[in-house]
């Protein structure tokens, strides 16, 4: 979508070899989540948020310590 934003949804579906449906289930979800837009019809790409600052502590890998209480 990014290279050819006037593509359909049948020329996405022939391009990554999925039907049309499932192009059009991903569409909804990435609109879901903020990613996606359907204006007249017309999809497109919208740009990904910027990251959060600071990051969700989540996001940061377990120290050895964690690792190890995790698995106890």
């Amino acid at each position: 979508m990014r290279r050819n934003t006037e593509a359909t949804i049948g020329e996405l579906a022939t391009v990554v070899g999925k039907s049309r449906t499932s192009i059009v289930s991903g569409l909804h979800r990435l609109r879901g989540v903020g990613l996606a837009e359907s204006i007249e019809g017309k999809w497109r790409l919208v740009e990904e948020p910027a990251p959060r600052e600071p990051p969700a502590k989540w996001t940061a890998p377990l120290s050895a310590s964690q690792r190890a209480h995790a698995h106890a």
